[in-house]
């Protein structure tokens, strides 16, 4: 009867919600319309992360990794989560663009078309929508087979064991003494230290793609890279002139040592300060990859920060 009680789950007064406050947004729009993509994407998703691109950029690609939990989730949930990653990563790129997105799953099609009746799908399909609603871009889904998938299904399999960074509660430490840092210059969207960020690939959030493309500059910056990556912080930071907290574990037989100690037991003039950061299991926090970079090392690691200034080190 009409005038029955029901009780509602939450997802269902959101959704009556949405409609409420977004159906006069919709009305009179078409129900259908021909393909009119100027902008084309594809992604994928593998057992270890995502992946995807956008066909008229060519180096405007986002790909990630999941979590332990997430990486235990459904075939459809991944490749349908690899959209939402991908396209919250380059959304200010497609902004009020047609957008024909090409993904090798059918059922991920169907349900960025019409939704999903399980709440886990439903709520990944909804922030899909939301966030092309906000960029105003239509997108386009449309099915593609696997073997004419093969970029994005590379982007998704690519594992970065490189990947590590400082415990949340240790940085927040230093930056309450050398802060606030305003950007992390090394960082992804699930291990970022501070608001602003750059990161390896495009990434939800990101500011730049490849720290040493931007200027360092009139920044406070946080410097936690990859250990390979220290002799190009050094030489781009002394480029900009630039100032901030570098991260480095004491390895006296490592290449990049003789920069940062030129003579035994002395820092370079740049390294304003130096503390031996306290030692524990969870000081280092590997990468979704599980990085094996310190494996073995720890907690017999010492671990530095360094304050640096690159515009008066002379």
């Amino acid at each position: 009867a009409w005038c029955e009680m029901l009780t509602l789950s939450p997802e269902a007064i959101e959704e009556l919600q949405f409609w409420s406050s977004s159906l006069k947004d919709f009305n009179a729009q078409p129900i259908w319309h021909a393909p009119s993509a100027v902008r084309v994407v594809y992604s994928d998703a593998s057992e270890t992360g995502f992946g995807g691109y956008v066909v008229e950029h060519g180096s405007c690609v986002s790909y990630g990794q999941w979590t332990q939990a997430e990486a235990g989730l459904s075939s459809t949930w991944r490749e349908l989560s690899a959209v939402w990653f991908v396209l919250s990563s380059v959304a200010d790129k497609l902004a009020n663009y047609h957008v024909r997105w090409f993904t090798d799953n059918q059922n991920v099609v169907r349900i960025l078309k019409v939704g999903s009746r399980k709440p886990n799908l439903q709520a990944v399909a909804m922030k899909v929508f939301n966030l092309a609603l906000h960029y105003q871009i239509r997108l386009e889904p449309e099915w593609v087979p696997r073997e004419l998938n093969e970029q994005a299904d590379y982007l998704s399999r690519i594992v970065d064991y490189d990947d590590w960074f400082l415990h949340p509660a240790v940085f927040e430490e230093v930056d309450a003494v050398w802060g606030p840092h305003t950007i992390d210059r090394f960082a992804d969207f699930y291990n970022r230290q501070t608001p602003r960020f750059n990161s390896r690939c495009w990434n939800p959030g990101s500011e730049a793609v490849d720290a040493f493309t931007v200027d360092w500059s009139m920044e406070n910056n946080w410097w936690c890279p990859p250990i390979t990556l220290v002799p190009r912080v050094l030489a781009h930071a002394q480029v900009c002139r630039a100032i901030g907290t570098l991260i480095v574990p004491c390895w006296l037989s490592a290449p990049f040592w003789p920069l940062l100690q030129p003579a035994k037991g002395t820092f370079a003039h740049f390294v304003k300060e130096a503390v031996e950061l306290p030692q524990s299991e969870v000081l280092i926090l590997p990468g979704l990859s599980g990085s094996s970079l310190f494996k073995g090392k720890m907690p017999n690691t010492k671990v530095l920060a360094l304050r640096c200034d690159f515009g008066n080190s002379a």
